[in-house]
């Protein structure tokens, strides 16, 4: 039988102890294959302690090497104390050579993930010394050393760890030789895990500067192999050379253009975080704000208050001073842009004005002596405003002043707004108040609220003093004879007396009133 055999040869390393050359040849693969159990056991057993007291030949050696290799299932779980008795064999012989061992070559021996951590723990060390000890060579001689450190495990030793930072640093001085060679060193190590360590070193500590050194990185005749190791450097490295590659020739990508490239590279391919932010735009922009035309889009893709909380908010401040329409999506983002801490004086109070202005209309914010105060101030403040950005303010204004209540107007002295203002608020203010549906509305109401139409009468009476403007007599002017002539059809006498009354309560001038009135009819009769 085949059992016997092996067993066999197993015992008749006994009558050979002490005398290598008589010693027991190594069993093949077909010895073993009808062994298991106890049998199985003991031929592993006696060949192991046979290799562990030094008894067997390199001849011996290298065929127990090749049968553990081939061994799988069962076999290969019974032979992993043969695999790791040869291990320590020939590492014992590296020893005494004064060489470091290469664990690598004894991948696919049998030896179990817990024999590995034991090898590793005793060899790393001596790795790792003897790497550290050659760091104070120039760096192409560090190869060999790293490699058989790596080979080992020496994963958390002082020596590859100051090797990595060393190739790093290297790495960030493209302009020194010390680059060269420490591509040069990875390119020949070919170790996937440790490039991507040292390519993430080169972020720890992170530095605008050293973004820069990045880029320098990148357009270095090394940027070809950074490049080429672009899926394994954090988002950081890849943004930097890529934005180094993509600025340069054949694309040639500057601004708004670049910046929407490299969101390529980013997850979900949007600016979801500060962080992200600000590199993408020191990438792009450095220290200088966008220019005007891409500000609107730089906005949209990255959010007014992503923007705001990465502290750049100032750096596009020219929409708002400078819109090309005014527009609800200028208004939003003026509203977001209010709360940046950053923003001049000047700006802020140029984004506060038109979401006032807004919020007037809206009925977010109420028309009263506060918000046109604050209305007066801040045009007093933003004076002169760009001709879009003034339009817009005063078509707002004017609607919010034509559809407030007018006795809202009289009280919060929206009147001082009126006398003085330009063509875009009259304009707009004018359109509301002589539109058709208004107009129906006021003649439908007015004469059941004397007190309104009363406040009506006081806004566009005739003005004559110092400061009201022509524009302003013409406007009030139509509005009577347009828009509160035609309730006058309405009144009776009762109600003609509620006016009066109130207008009286008011300290206004009731003969002007009735004077008025009696223009009206006798153009009417």
């Amino acid at each position: 039988m085949i059992s016997g055999a092996a067993t066999g040869r197993a015992h008749a390393k006994g009558e050979s102890e002490g005398d290598p050359r008589t010693a027991a040849p190594a069993p093949s693969g077909a010895d073993l294959a009808g062994l298991g159990g106890d049998s199985l056991r003991a031929v592993v057993e006696a060949f192991t302690q046979s290799v562990s007291r030094g008894e067997t030949d390199p001849r011996t050696l290298d065929e127990l090497d090749r049968l553990c290799r081939g061994l799988d299932g069962d076999h290969a779980l019974a032979a992993r104390p043969l695999a790791l008795a040869l291990v320590r064999r020939r590492l014992d012989a590296a020893r005494t050579r004064g060489t470091l061992p290469d664990l690598s070559a004894f991948e696919g021996l049998p030896l179990g993930q817990e024999a590995w951590r034991e090898l590793r723990e005793e060899y790393g060390a001596r790795a790792d010394d003897a790497l550290r000890a050659r760091l104070r060579d120039a760096i192409p001689a560090w190869t060999e050393p790293l490699r058989l450190a790596l080979a080992v495990g020496a994963d958390g030793g002082p020596g590859l760890a100051e090797a990595m930072d060393r190739l790093a640093s290297a790495l960030l001085h493209p302009e020194r030789r010390d680059c060269r060679h420490a591509v040069q060193v990875l390119t020949d190590l070919n170790h996937v895990a440790f490039t991507r360590r040292v390519l993430r070193l080169l972020i720890v500590d992170f530095t605008e500067r050293k973004l820069d050194r990045l880029r320098e990185l990148a357009n270095s005749p090394q940027g070809d192999w950074l490049w080429s190791h672009l899926d394994d450097a954090p988002l950081t490295v890849r943004l930097a050379a890529a934005a180094a590659r993509w600025s340069g020739p054949p694309d040639h990508l500057r601004g708004a253009q670049l910046f929407d490239r490299l969101t390529e590279l980013l997850p979900g391919n949007r600016v979801d975080n500060v962080k992200t932010l600000k590199l993408l735009w020191r990438l792009v922009w450095r220290n200088t704000p966008p220019d005007r035309a891409e500000q609107p889009w730089v906005a949209r893709t990255c959010t007014p208050r992503l923007i705001v909380e990465a502290g750049l908010g100032r750096r596009v401040m020219g929409w708002v001073r400078s819109p090309d329409r005014c527009d609800t999506e200028l208004v939003e983002f003026a509203r977001v842009m209010r709360s940046d801490g950053q923003l001049g004086a000047g700006d802020r109070d140029t984004a506060d004005l038109l979401v006032t202005a807004q919020d007037l209309v809206d009925g977010r914010l109420a028309l009263s002596k506060a918000s046109v105060g604050r209305v007066r101030e801040l045009n007093r403040k933003v004076l002169p405003l760009q001709e879009v950005l003034r339009q817009g303010v005063d078509e707002r204004l004017g609607r919010a002043l034509a559809g407030a209540n007018p006795r809202d107007v009289r009280e919060a002295h929206g009147l001082q707004i009126l006398v003085i203002a330009g063509p875009h608020l009259l304009r707009a203010y004018r359109a509301h108040l002589l539109d058709g549906r208004e107009c129906e509305r006021m003649e439908r109401e007015l004469p059941d609220k004397p007190h309104e139409l009363a406040a009506y009468y006081h806004i566009w009476r005739p003005r004559r003093r110092h400061g009201v403007t022509p524009e302003w007599r013409e406007v009030a002017a139509e509005l009577l004879d347009h828009a509160l002539a035609p309730v006058l059809a309405r009144l009776d006498d009762h109600r003609l007396g509620q006016v009066a009354t109130v207008l009286e309560r008011e300290g206004q001038d009731v003969q002007e009133w009735t004077a008025w009135r009696h223009r009206v009819a006798q153009k009417e009769g």
